[in-house]
């Protein structure tokens, strides 16, 4: 397969697999720790629900991954939602705690 960004040949199996974006880049292994390491945390605090408040990328996936593992349910909020939707999402979830990158 060809196209914008694609390689003639890539490397494969769980240690190659990798995400890239905004000039971030993570190897398998580092997605894996990461969301391990972040799920350890959410067990911690007895995290019920978990709000995301972030652009797509490999924070966001890291996050995803951790809330999985920790069998604690997340709740994605889209960037485009106003704060009045925002909060109305997080209160009707019961959401304990909200992960963000947005200032």
């Amino acid at each position: 397969m060809t196209g914008v960004g694609a390689t003639a040949a890539m490397p494969t199996g769980p240690a190659a697999a990798c995400i890239a974006a905004d000039g971030t880049s993570l190897p398998g292994g580092e997605i894996e720790a990461r969301a391990h390491a972040l799920a350890d945390e959410l067990a911690a605090l007895e995290v019920a629900s978990l709000g995301l408040l972030a652009d797509n990328g490999p924070d966001w996936l890291v996050a995803d991954l951790a809330a999985q593992m920790a069998s604690v349910p997340l709740v994605p909020l889209p960037l485009f939602f106003s704060l009045q939707q925002r909060r109305a999402a997080l209160a009707a979830a019961g959401v304990g705690l909200l992960l963000t990158d947005q200032a």
